[in-house]
């Protein structure tokens, strides 16, 4: 469990508004690694994320929004990963990031906005690295990702 403080008091300069907002946030994450042999091992966590409505972008963060709740990530992942030998290595893993509380602009008011379920990505990840002899080495990897619209 981690306890996320961010705490914002700005002047926007362009509205000339005086902005103070401080999130604090619980996000739990878990992990469970177990080793199948000497070199499988398979791999599941889940974590809770969040981006205040301060977030990266300062300058949208005004009087109207900043009531509104914190974007949430929800990401559950499953992985495996196995050593041919000591140098060579496959990994690969499957994800579902949900992403909620996105903020859009009402659709009959614009100036309004609105809380809606926001996306789904989920995807596969396969990589392999290491050495193939004394002066060949691989590195390659392949990711698939699929990305949905959600709203509620």
């Amino acid at each position: 469990m981690r306890l996320e403080t961010l705490a914002v008091n700005f002047r926007n300069n362009r509205a000339g508004a005086l902005v103070d907002q401080t999130d604090r946030l619980f996000s739990p994450r878990a992990g469970l690694i177990y080793n199948l042999s000497g070199n499988v091992s398979v791999y599941s966590s889940y974590s809770t994320s969040f981006i205040p409505r301060a977030g990266e972008q300062l300058a949208s963060l005004n009087l109207a929004n900043r009531s509104l709740a914190a974007e949430k990530f929800t990401n559950l992942e499953f992985g495996v990963k196995s050593e041919f030998k000591p140098d060579v290595a496959f990994t690969a893993a499957a994800y579902r990031l949900d992403r909620r509380n996105v903020a859009i602009s009402g659709p009959a008011d614009t100036t309004k906005s609105l809380l809606v379920d926001g996306q789904r990505s989920t995807g596969l990840e396969v990589g392999l690295t290491g050495g193939l002899t004394r002066n060949w080495s691989v590195v390659g990897g392949f990711a698939y990702q699929d990305g949905t619209i959600r709203t509620t």
